[in-house]
């Protein structure tokens, strides 16, 4: 070192202040959930078999978000999914009920791993592993669309063998309809 420490001093700061923009504080907004995890197949086919749902909500993100992200009250409120967790977090385990016939057919019940909980991006996604390298991964995503406004996204992706077997079965537009039906209960939760 050279010179008093005191010399050094401006540099520090310049350095720090010229780190703090790319900190994320005044850099811009976060990156979307879409951008952070890689999920454009959940806004677009990209050829892997995937069901997709969303809905505009006249709610604002937050609120949703925190309808979405207590996954232990969905049965207070959906009659197409029940989910419980002891602790939401990624590795978790998470038992899923999912009506995919009218009642009085039982609700289907799956265990599944929580993947992602990420409260920045408002995105939450569990999955499953089968016999023979197949799996399934389910988001949740929530974005604001204005002040008031977000728009909720659902979407379940298998591998190519369990995705035939979805479509090949009917399952895929089954579970189809407990999605859309999940989000037009959500949105009526959230605007209560």
């Amino acid at each position: 070192m050279s010179g008093p420490w005191w010399r050094s001093v401006p540099a520090v700061a310049a350095a720090l202040l010229i780190g703090c923009g790319d900190s994320g504080g005044s850099s811009g907004p976060a990156p979307s959930a879409f951008e952070r995890y890689g999920l454009d197949w959940v806004l677009a086919d990209d050829g892997r078999y995937a069901l997709r749902a969303n809905l505009a909500i006249p709610a604002p993100a937050d609120d949703v978000w925190a309808l979405v992200r207590d996954v232990n009250a969905y049965q207070d409120w959906s009659t197409v999914l029940t989910a419980h967790v002891d602790e939401l977090v990624a590795g978790a385990p998470i038992a899923l009920s999912i009506q995919l016939l009218p009642a009085p057919i039982p609700m289907t019940d799956s265990s599944e791993h929580v993947k992602v909980i990420d409260d920045e991006v408002r995105g939450v996604s569990w999955g499953r592993d089968f016999p023979f390298d197949q799996h399934s991964e389910r988001w949740q995503i929530v974005e604001p669309e204005g002040r008031d406004a977000s728009r909720y996204y659902t979407a379940l992706v298998f591998t190519d063998g369990l995705g035939s077997l979805m479509d090949f079965t009917g399952i895929g537009d089954l579970t189809l309809a407990a999605f859309e039906t999940f989000a037009t209960e959500l949105a009526a939760q959230a605007t209560r």
